[in-house]
């Protein structure tokens, strides 16, 4: 196979310079472990390791499609807001053992191999899924008690805010960050920041009920029901037939020459995260 990069697409205008500047690659022995039909990462002897940078590597993935998009956008521009950082929050009433939500954090990521992903290149350039054995929960608590009601309220908008606005690193895992915030004696607001391309909306409610059973549970999960193999979907991806699929999308779009446009082009406008969806 050729190696390109998203530079070499925006500042080669012409395929002939494309191609002039595509780099070939080596061919490498399948990962240890994996199937020769399902050989889904090719990898050198030595690459296992150092992807793990020093941690035990369970699983190396290729991207989906769509998370390769996500890729390219969260590398395209990294001094404007990374609008596909999302963050749901929950308002909780009552009495709650911080340490046991704590733990409850620490068991959903063992429990969801995605969530102990990381996004980091290959020897050859070629970014994988690398899904880590262990990560440490990205646990933030904050007691905002002192403060009178309406500023506590304000302070905590203030922190999620800037929650948000700090980008991930993909090549770091968990691209999920927790902030319990204190509000009152009993009512606090769990903060969820996390980069789409590990979880998306669909996700998100099986990803709280999980959380909230396993600090039910003391973070003990083996009373939950399983969890299907994070692989079984790049599995599956590898065994389609992709020209079948893209003659047919060529064949669905033939004829729109340039993307829909919402909003009317406008370089001064600056990027901004949406807040809400309404439909």
């Amino acid at each position: 196979g050729y190696r390109i990069t998203s530079k070499d697409v925006f500042e080669c205008r012409t395929a002939a310079r494309l191609a002039a500047t595509a780099r070939p690659t080596a061919p490498a022995a399948p990962a240890p472990g994996v199937p020769d039909r399902l050989a889904l990462v090719p990898l050198a002897p030595d690459d296992v390791a150092a992807l793990g940078r020093g941690a035990v590597v369970d699983d190396v993935l290729p991207l989906s499609p769509l998370q390769q998009g996500f890729l390219f956008h969260a590398g395209y521009d990294t001094a404007a807001p990374d609008v596909y950082v999302a963050q749901p929050s929950l308002l909780l009433q009552g009495p709650l053992d911080v340490a046991a939500l704590k733990d409850a954090a620490r068991a959903l990521l063992r429990r969801h191999a995605g969530l102990r992903s990381a996004f980091r290149p290959t020897a050859d350039g070629t970014v994988v899924q690398v899904v880590l054995d262990e990560v440490t929960p990205r646990w933030r608590e904050v007691d905002l008690r002192p403060l009178a009601p309406e500023a506590a309220d304000a302070e905590a908008a203030t922190i999620m805010a800037r929650e948000r606005a700090a980008r991930f690193d993909l090549a770091e895992a968990p691209l999920l960050r927790f902030v319990l915030i204190r509000l009152a004696e009993q009512t606090f607001r769990i903060v969820l920041t996390h980069h789409h391309i590990v979880l998306d909306g669909w996700s998100m409610p099986l990803v709280l009920g999980d959380l909230f059973a396993l600090y039910e549970a003391g973070g003990d999960g083996s009373g939950l029901a399983a969890v299907p193999p994070h692989r079984a979907y790049p599995e599956w991806l590898a065994v389609q037939d992709r020209p079948a699929a893209e003659a047919a999308w060529r064949l669905s779009l033939a004829g729109l020459d340039q993307p829909t446009l919402l909003l009317p082009e406008d370089p001064a406008r600056p990027t901004v995260p949406p807040e809400r969806s309404r439909l």
